[in-house]
């Protein structure tokens, strides 16, 4: 089904979610095919779903095609309560952001909204285990937000679980003193996190849209079987997007803003190749870190034109 963990810790905001789309006749387990389930609607607000992806769609478009802001909360939850109950409670939605520089977390499923400071939605037996996972981290002394994001990614790495998997999304607060367009007050803000992995395991086999089979992509070398994946988010923090590359399968699949659900594929590109053409698609200067040729290892870059 998918599993998401939303809390606030210290009056900031983290949210953790995978990607693996599953339906009753069929589990898919290709990041091709992932879909983002935390989708920030703007620097403040960020929609995340577990279910039906349908009802998402139409939660999502609701906000974007509306045009709504922050103050309509009400509203918003008001319609994303009513697709919780026509669904038959078999899609959740998480609604959390910041009002008045405060954090929220509204929990929408079961058909009722409740006010929390911690929630999740998605698989039981996977937050059982991330509670197990998270609750081992706190022991040993590791601060709540890298348990909090520690936690998670144990339980996509254990792979136990066929509807939990795929990419990982990791959102956080970013507390820097951003001003606020409306209120010209400074405030808090959501950003995708920026982060880069090495991932170690056998080949994965995708179908590339317009070829006719699978190929593998390829392993960073051979004693290791390593793959590489690096998340590279907006210079520009008040843009909501997010792109995802695969360092030596040397394709990428960016998360356009206000289309998070309509994921655009790159292939045949490195990494620079990769936030270079978003840069002259959509004008957008991403930043992250890329794999270093030959060596375990990563450097920082940033698109140009």
């Amino acid at each position: 089904m998918t599993l998401i963990v939303a809390k606030i810790i210290d009056e900031n905001l983290y949210i953790e979610s995978d990607s693996k789309i599953t339906g009753e006749s069929m589990v898919r387990n290709n990041p091709l095919e992932s879909q983002i389930k935390s989708l920030l609607l703007d620097s403040q607000l960020c929609l995340c779903y577990a279910g039906n992806i349908n009802f998402a769609q139409d939660a999502y478009n609701y906000y974007t095609e509306n045009q709504l802001e922050r103050k309509d909360w009400n509203q918003f939850t008001d319609y994303l309560l009513k697709l919780n109950i026509k669904s038959n409670n078999n899609t959740d939605f998480i609604l959390c952001g910041y009002d008045n520089n405060m954090p929220i977390i509204l929990e929408i499923k079961d058909g009722n909204i409740t006010n929390v400071k911690n929630s999740w939605i998605g698989n039981k037996i996977g937050f059982s285990k991330f509670q197990e996972f998270y609750q081992f981290e706190l022991a040993n002394k590791i601060k709540p937000e890298n348990a909090l994001s520690n936690a998670f990614k144990r339980v996509l790495e254990e792979g136990k679980i066929d509807s939990i998997g795929n990419l990982r999304f990791s959102i956080t607060t970013n507390d820097k003193n951003y001003i606020d367009n409306v209120t010209g007050e400074k405030v808090k803000i959501l950003q995708y996190q920026s982060y880069y992995e090495m991932v170690l395991g056998r080949n994965i086999e995708l179908k590339l849209k317009g070829k006719g089979k699978a190929v593998p992509i390829p392993s960073g070398n051979e004693t290791t079987g390593s793959y590489a994946i690096s998340y590279f988010t907006p210079e520009k923090s008040l843009t909501s997007c997010v792109g995802v590359h695969f360092g030596y399968g040397k394709f990428g699949i960016f998360y356009p803003p206000k289309k998070l659900l309509n994921p655009i594929i790159y292939s045949s590109v490195n990494a620079k190749e990769f936030i270079d053409k978003i840069l002259i698609d959509y004008n957008i200067t991403l930043v992250g870190m890329d794999i270093i040729p030959g060596r375990i290892g990563a450097k920082y870059i940033k698109a140009e034109k």
